[in-house]
């Protein structure tokens, strides 16, 4: 017997043109990213988040102290096609999954992400109700994007 496909798949539609979607996307996290939510390592606290724009750039929150909560490290960026993440927000990087973010031009001012996180057997028998809250989370977190567009 095959073990499930837990891999977690988010698409949604941004009106925006591809260059400006990966931006928004990397470059505007703190804005978008619902850092007062449980979405947030800290929990609220945190006043923004940070995506350094390279490969092994680091993924985090910050507190207006300049505490830090670590979510992951960048494996690829290819703007504006795609990006590739090791996460693990608020846990140890053994136990990190990945997520691949692509950006794909549909029309000159309409641009579809795909998302997939996978990688959840690292997590052993809390591999499928993890997946499972991400793909609720992740429908949230993509909405909390697509409002700050005005999509």
């Amino acid at each position: 017997m095959n073990a499930p496909d837990l891999a977690v798949r988010k698409e949604v539609v941004v009106t925006r043109n591809v260059e400006d979607t990966f931006r928004i996307f990397t470059e505007e996290l703190g804005e978008w990213w619902p850092l007062d939510s449980t979405y947030s390592v800290l929990q609220g606290e945190a006043v923004t988040a940070v995506m350094e724009p390279k490969e092994g750039g680091r993924i985090y929150e910050l507190t207006a102290d300049g505490r830090e909560g670590d979510w992951g490290t960048v494996l690829e960026f290819d703007p504006p096609n795609g990006l590739t993440m090791q996460w693990h927000p608020g846990y140890g990087a053994e136990t990190a999954t990945t997520v691949v973010v692509k950006f794909e031009a549909i029309r000159e001012d309409k641009t579809r992400l795909v998302l997939v996180h996978s990688g959840w057997e690292v997590h052993g028998p809390d591999a499928e109700p993890m997946a499972g809250g991400y793909a609720t989370g992740w429908d949230f977190v993509l909405g909390c994007l697509l409002e700050h567009v005005g999509t």
